[in-house]
């Protein structure tokens, strides 16, 4: 950060110890910041709504509101205000929980000069970069939201850093908080994990793609897994999106229901016609033969074949009625058609 850009940056120095305020509102304004200090927390919440500032560097102690309250009410004002935090050693534990809560460091006092100096500059980067994947995430947002889809980014271990209308029923708990393990938040029921698609995206730097049907609710997603890459090829976030394709996979089934009849009808004429000579044929020579006298039981016997001839005939125009794929239970774990119901006229 160059001196130009360093007095474009207003901090706001909060201590409740003056003679320690002054000196370090000395030191940080040597570095070529813009710098306001107070000596009252509740005081500095009215001076930062009047300003416009990039860093908080505030104690921790002090009196009734402590710096990470401090922290937490100015967070609400600017979620991206960059916070440091000043401690004694016996109030590190604290310091330490205010960087939980969204402090972006915190420095041991009495605060060391050049120490000071580079976390007020990782910081005020921190910042930039913070509006600048809040930007991006907007526009992913509304790009998601445009096709109807789920986003996630991963850290390489598989810790969520931003989540936006991921489907609930992948979700294991309905309001995950960042950092969280995927495994520990997404419904491993309900996601292929055993073979984990995130590591081989991240192995071979490849995007990975996959088909997957919740069996809780039978629809159907397409997942991707696309690693994302620093300048170095190191892969360093992986972007999970999930899209609900159980509409489109059920026009694909319907088309294959369609090409299926199609290809049914089709084999149905020319089996009907491949059959019908044949049985024109034994029809025939059945009539001559009963027009002779045959002795019993034969000519039973030949009734009996004309009578089935006449059944086969009857399936013959059913085939050639076919219109819709109807099946039926067959002993067994088999269903076929039932020619039919499939030949029957609406």
């Amino acid at each position: 950060m160059n001196v130009q850009d360093s007095q474009a940056q207003r901090i706001l120095i909060v201590d409740d110890d003056r003679s320690i305020l002054q000196v370090l509102k000395m030191r940080v304004e040597l570095m070529g910041y813009k710098v306001t200090s107070c000596d009252d927390p509740k005081d500095a919440i009215a001076i930062f709504e009047d300003g416009d500032f990039s860093l908080l560097l505030t104690d921790q102690k002090m009196g009734e509101i402590s710096g990470k309250m401090l922290m937490m009410e100015l967070r609400k004002k600017d979620p991206f205000l960059s916070v440091i935090i000043m401690t004694a050693y016996g109030t590190v534990d604290d310091a330490v929980e205010s960087m939980r809560q969204g402090a972006f460091n915190y420095i041991e006092k009495p605060v060391d000069t050049g120490e000071l100096e580079l976390q007020i500059h990782k910081a005020l980067e921190r910042r930039v970069l913070d509006k600048r994947l809040a930007l991006e995430r907007d526009l992913w947002s509304r790009a998601v939201e445009s096709i109807g889809a789920g986003l996630m980014l991963l850290d390489p271990d598989g810790r969520i850093l931003w989540m936006h209308q991921v489907p609930d029923e992948f979700k294991g708990k309905p309001s995950p908080e960042p950092g969280a393990c995927c495994r520990d938040v997404l419904n491993s029921d309900a996601l292929p994990c055993d073979e984990c698609p995130l590591s081989k995206a991240l192995e071979s730097g490849k995007v990975q793609v996959l088909e997957h049907q919740n069996p809780f609710t039978r629809n159907w997603f397409l997942i991707t897994f696309t690693p994302l890459k620093e300048p170095d090829g190191h892969c360093c976030q992986t972007a999970v999106l999930f899209m609900d394709i159980t509409e489109s996979k059920g026009a694909e089934q319907a088309k294959m229901e369609r090409e299926r009849l199609q290809g049914m009808l089709e084999m149905a004429g020319a089996v009907s016609h491949e059959l019908s000579q044949p049985l024109q044929a034994m029809l025939g020579w059945s009539e001559i033969m009963l027009a002779r006298k045959i002795p019993e039981p034969y000519r039973k016997y030949l009734l009996s074949v004309t009578r089935q001839v006449e059944v086969v005939k009857e399936l013959i125009s059913q085939i050639n009625n076919i219109t819709k794929y109807a099946r039926k239970d067959y002993p067994g774990s088999l269903s076929i058609i039932d020619i039919k119901k499939a030949s029957e006229k609406k």
